[in-house]
């Protein structure tokens, strides 16, 4: 049953809009982008900046489209297989996927003058596919419940207490965490210290001590980041080719986890489960260049530089939490010592209006074709997260988030080479590699605000992805192709279910769990020049 008025409900949902719902993780992971395209792009590693001649390029360096004497148009789908690793537990998700669509129509305008072609283009691409599942389980020195009670510090017991006037949720004050911990009887004030919290699990009466927790998690994530790019490019000379890219992007991403503890020498346990999705749009703008500095000579340079995306988003929540506590340390759960909590129940989905800047970024690529039989690209781009931000829905800075994402995040550094080898008019083979470093510092954690809105605790600190391909094409002479890629995306990384405070020494109370990521993608790109 709802506890508030449709007149107070609609009164405080204005209220809501100032509550935290970002960290700098969905920072990271909204703004890094999968190598992604056609099957030839992703074959050769991304490296086709100054190579260009494919459609995927006018997301990249604008310029590229700018080598196409025809028209082409394609359309490319993947299926492959994404497996997360504890050395213990392993998850694999087998999906499917559309992945790119593109169409370049070029304009001839002179044999003899400046300007030879004028050539307009489309691309939809998946930036990011965010579909996996993953489970782990963790034996830890501490609880989850200890961070509620520690971010609900500062707080009154009546500040959780909810009545005909007033709701803990709707409170800018009051943290979703602490109120799950309230509301599941998990944590109490501390009776010495006004204002300072105490957990209530994981503690054995009999030896009067705290014990360990045994942690399991849960976790689906869902949805893509969509790009759809208008380009047009300019070839002249036949040495200088100069672009630019409006680019469109539709944000849907969707996290459902469930973490549950039981104790050593303590009966009482819990299970707390978080929703939450965001839905986006953005828009950002792309300039390039490619130039061939010997009139004779196949030798190119490119570079490009992106806009920030400046993205209006919207996050819904929710959570659940169940819980039977031993209060009375009598060793057994009676009835009366059984709680559960709904968020939606409560209020229904928590609506969140933000906007987020996300970094800029830069390239430099060079490319070389031999005897027109091997055409050889290499590459590096730098993203700088320090460009990054957050924003409320009034315009307003988020001071606390900002701030997270100047001390955790620095900027990341790509760089791809690949090549191709036309066997015969209609066979090539082509192979690449593609690093990306991570932005996040070593010792990054989720710092959640006081006013944060998530109780999904969990993190990972990740190493620099690798992503290694091959890839094959067949080409008629009626202008017809076929391309198929295979491409490996491998990096490793330290899973934390929830942050347990810093040790003397600076590092994390909670021991990481490492994890192994490899996903195994197939790509098919049909198309045709005309």
């Amino acid at each position: 049953m709802k506890r508030l008025t449709m007149t107070l409900f609609a009164a405080s949902l204005c209220s809501i809009a100032t509550l935290s719902a970002q960290n700098i993780y969905e920072m990271n992971k909204f703004s890094l982008n999968d190598n992604n395209g056609t099957a030839r792009y992703i074959s050769m590693g991304g490296a086709m900046s100054a190579l260009g001649g494919d459609v995927t390029t006018m997301t990249t360096n604008p310029a590229g489209t700018g080598i196409f004497r025809s028209n082409d148009a394609n359309i490319s789908f993947g299926f492959g297989n994404n497996s997360i690793s504890d050395g213990v537990n392993s998850t694999n998700k087998f999906m499917g996927s559309f992945d790119n669509f593109g169409v370049v129509i070029t304009n001839k305008y002179s044999n003899i003058g400046a300007l030879r072609f004028l050539n307009f283009g489309f691309n939809y691409r998946k930036v990011k596919d965010f579909d996996s599942e993953f489970s782990t389980a963790g034996t830890y020195n501490g609880s989850q419940t200890d961070q509620m009670a520690r971010l609900s510090q500062g707080l009154s017991k009546d500040n959780f207490i909810s009545s005909n006037t007033y709701e803990p949720l709707y409170n800018n004050d009051v943290p979703w965490l602490g109120v799950m911990g309230w509301e599941g009887n998990m944590i109490e004030p501390d009776m010495n210290t006004p204002g300072q919290y105490n957990s209530l699990m994981g503690y054995d009466a009999s030896t009067n001590q705290n014990v360990r927790a045994n942690g399991d998690f849960w976790s689906k994530e869902s949805g893509s980041m969509d790009e759809f790019d208008l380009n047009i490019s300019a070839n002249i000379y036949d040495m200088l080719y100069l672009g630019a890219s409006v680019g469109i992007y539709s944000l849907d991403y969707k996290k459902n986890s469930i973490y549950s503890e039981v104790y050593d020498g303590d009966v009482s346990s819990y299970s707390l489960e978080s929703w939450s999705r965001t839905e986006g749009t953005g828009v950002d703008f792309k300039l390039g260049a490619i130039l061939r500095p010997i009139e004779n000579s196949p030798l190119r340079f490119g570079a490009f530089i992106h806009t920030p995306m400046y993205m209006s988003a919207t996050m819904y929540n929710s959570s659940r939490v169940e819980s039977s506590v031993d209060l009375d340390n009598s060793g057994t759960i009676s009835n009366n010592e059984r709680f559960s909590f709904d968020s939606y129940e409560t209020i229904g989905d928590a609506e969140t209006k933000f906007s987020y800047v996300s970094p800029w970024r830069y390239n430099l690529s060079v490319g070389y074709t031999f005897a027109k039989m091997l055409a050889i690209g290499a590459e590096y781009e730098r993203t700088d997260y320090g460009s990054a931000s957050y924003s409320y829905k009034n315009g307003g800075k988020m001071k606390f988030e900002n701030s997270n994402i100047d001390e955790s995040l620095g900027a990341s550094d790509t760089y791809k080479i690949g090549a191709e080898l036309r066997l015969l008019p209609e066979l090539a083979i082509r192979a690449g590699w593609n690093y990306q470093s991570t932005a996040m510092t070593n010792d990054s954690f989720l710092n959640l605000p006081e006013n944060s809105i998530h109780t999904d605790t969990d993190y990972e600190n990740v190493t620099g992805i690798h992503n290694y391909s091959a890839g094959l094409s067949l080409r008629s002479r009626q202008g017809y192709y076929v391309d198929f890629a295979y491409q490996l995306s491998h990096y490793r990384g330290d899973f934390y279910a929830f942050d347990g405070g810093a040790t003397e020494s600076g590092e994390s109370a909670v021991a990481a769990t490492p994890l192994k990521h490899d996903y195994n993608k197939f790509t098919i790109t049909l198309g045709m020049r005309f």
